[in-house]
Parts: structure tokens; C-alpha cells; sequence
């Protein structure tokens, strides 16, 4: 063998053992949560690399969400562990993204090492119901109500959907709600008749679990008495008018006294 050939067989030799090493450099094997597993709430995230370089951070991915990250990483460092949490994520099985990175920038001198399981996000906690009444007692029948039922919340899940209805209590007619902010109104026809209406509120998470919380009022009639138009005087002109009645009628007996005694005088000088 010529010694030009000897050293393209030594070239390519030393080439494809770089690309192996390389190669096996960038392994990386998720210890847990294992592929395919299922998480819920806090979890424990650890993984193994072969990657011998000095890092300085790495991030668990999913979607945009970072849900571990661990800076100041020891240099040649080859085992990763961090504590996480579901909050916040979407239920159902996603895809977490490992990321290693040797810069805290990004640009030209980041480099990069990335690698991929499928996790299940399990969700096995129902919401926290709450709602609350305005008026919280009685309301005039037909007026209008607000059932708040924003104030409930989920361990895991951020967003949560809701559902609130009543029942007349005369028709057993069911008026239905469906806020995206958990505040619904009721008005009109919706609460016409004086009864006990209860108001019930469901609020769903992401993994579809529910629970639900209801609150009991009256409605009455309005008892209030229309204004009728005519408005009664003041207390100082009642008494006024009371004396003028009074004056009135002293002097008419008066003159009536004076008349019969003239009356009664004439009759008599007559008579002599």
C-alpha cells in the first residue's frame, strides 16, 4: 500500500472515531420522569448526558413554558436534576424539551444540546367552587342579580370555564349562563316571581374535571307604594290653616251672637 494511500485510510480513519465520539457526546438519556410517564403536580425532572464541556445552564421545555431550569452548573457535569410543577400546563401527553446550553447568551457563541420525551400531564384535582350573591339575601322579584363565581380556582389548571343557572321557583323554567369571566347577571324574565331561587355554579378545568357550589336566595315582590302625584303640605302651613279655621269660626259665632242680640232687643222695645 503507497503511503499516499495509507494516509487517506488514516484520514478517514480519524474522522469517522470524531464523528462516533461526537456522536456519543451527545447522548442523552431521561432518568425521569421516563418517557411516556405521567406527571402530576410537583415532579422530580433528572437526566444523564455523555456531553463533557463546561455548561453554564439548562432548561426543561414545554412549549414556550420553562418548567426546570438550574444555572451554575459544575463544569464537565454530566447529571441534571431539578423540581418542577404542572401548574399552568395544558392536560394530556406533551413533548418536554431538554436544553443544555455552555452560554447564558444566545448568538454565535451559544452552543446547544437538545433532546425530547413525551410526558403525560395528568390533572387529578377538581376545582375549588366559589360563589357569591349580589344582593346575598332577598332581591326585588324581576330585578336583577349577579352570581360571581370568579373567585374559584384549580391547583394545576389557569383557566378555568363556567356554567351558572336558576330554576323558577313558580314555572320550574331553568335560566342558564355561561360567563368566560364567571360572572353572570340575571334580569327580567329570567327572575320574575317572588320564591327561593337557587343559583349553582360549575366550574370546569382543562382535564374536564368539575365541581359545583350553589347559594339560595329570595326574591319577593316590591312592596314599595307607587308615588301617587299629590304632594301633602308642610306641617307649619297645616297649622296655619288650623288657626284660620279656628279665628274663622270664633268670629262667625261671634257675629251670630251680636245678630240675635240686636234681634232680641228690637223684639222687646216693641212690645212696650
Amino acid at each position: 500500500m503507497s503511503k499516499k494511500k495509507i494516509l487517506i485510510f488514516g484520514l478517514l480513519s480519524s474522522l469517522l472515531i470524531l464523528t462516533s465520539l461526537a456522536f456519543a457526546q451527545a447522548a442523552i438519556t431521561f432518568n425521569r420522569p421516563a418517557s411516556g410517564a405521567t406527571v402530576n403536580g410537583t415532579f422530580n425532572f433528572n437526566v444523564t448526558t455523555s456531553l463533557d464541556r463546561q455548561n453554564t445552564n439548562f432548561t426543561v421545555w414545554v412549549g414556550t413554558t420553562a418548567v426546570c431550569t438550574s444555572i451554575n452548573i459544575t463544569a464537565n457535569q454530566v447529571g441534571f436534576n431539578c423540581t418542577g410543577s404542572t401548574t399552568g400546563l395544558t392536560d394530556g401527553s406533551t413533548t418536554w424539551n431538554f436544553t443544555i446550553y455552555n452560554a447564558t447568551y444566545s448568538g454565535a457563541g451559544q452552543t446547544t444540546l437538545e433532546s425530547a420525551t413525551q410526558v403525560n400531564v395528568l390533572d387529578n384535582l377538581a376545582p375549588v367552587c366559589r360563589l357569591t350573591m349580589v344582593p346575598a339575601n332577598v332581591f326585588p322579584a324581576g330585578d336583577r342579580v349577579i352570581a360571581d363565581c370568579s373567585g374559584s380556582t384549580d391547583a394545576q389548571d389557569t383557566a378555568l370555564t363556567f356554567s351558572v343557572s336558576t330554576q323558577n321557583p313558580r314555572d320550574n323554567s331553568v335560566a342558564n349562563d355561561t360567563p368566560s369571566n364567571g360572572v353572570a347577571t340575571f334580569t327580567g324574565g329570567q327572575i320574575p316571581h317572588e320564591g327561593s331561587y337557587t343559583f349553582r355554579c360549575t366550574a370546569t378545568d382543562n382535564a374536564l374535571q368539575s365541581t359545583a357550589c350553589s347559594v339560595t336566595i329570595r326574591g319577593e315582590e316590591d312592596t314599595t307604594a307607587p308615588a301617587s302625584g299629590i304632594t301633602s303640605p308642610p306641617a307649619q302651613q297645616i297649622l296655619g290653616n288650623k288657626n284660620i279655621i279656628i279665628i274663622g269660626g270664633v268670629a262667625t259665632i261671634l257675629i251670630i251672637a251680636i245678630v240675635l242680640g240686636l234681634t232680641l232687643s228690637g223684639g222687646k222695645k216693641r212690645r212696650r
